[in-house]
């Protein structure tokens, strides 16, 4: 189940580092991509479902099918160069927000094997990583619009 609404402890609190990956962890992961998928997202912080640990899944945009695991990840440098785009969120449906970002960033986290690696991300992969790294340290995006927009009911 997903944590929902700006106001939930969890959502807002700073997540703990993961010491070591364990079955638990994994089977946490598993969990994860079953989520994000039901959900149709891109991404999904541990904290957005009840877990205040420093791991995220994401897709590399809308369409890509490969799930990204990121493990106590870090944001090493961003560019100075930002793009400006709406961004939504599965904890707080109904609304998007005017966000801006840097394009460009360059991380190092874990994978779920426990290497260590280093990335550079640009473009809607570089958003939602930062999306959900936000999470990890209770930022939700909406913290960072410049301007929220109520989503029209189907």
């Amino acid at each position: 189940m997903i944590e929902t609404g700006e106001h939930n402890p969890i959502l807002r609190k700073k997540a703990e580092p993961i010491l070591r990956i364990t079955k638990e962890i994994r089977d946490l992961v598993d969990f994860m991509i079953k989520e994000l998928s039901k959900e149709k997202g891109i991404g999904l912080a541990a904290p957005q479902i009840g877990r205040s640990i420093r791991l995220f899944i994401c897709k590399e945009d809308n369409d890509s099918k490969k799930i990204h695991v990121f493990i106590n990840p870090v944001i090493k440098k961003q560019s100075k160069e930002t793009n400006i785009i709406e961004e939504g969120c599965l904890s707080l449906p109904g609304i998007v927000g005017i966000v801006e970002r840097p394009e460009t960033i360059i991380i190092e986290s874990k994978n779920l094997t426990g290497k260590q690696i280093k990335m550079k991300l640009s473009n809607m992969f570089a958003r939602v990583f930062q999306h959900e790294y936000d999470h990890l340290d209770g930022v939700l995006y909406i913290d960072r619009a410049s301007k929220i927009i109520k989503k029209e009911s189907k």
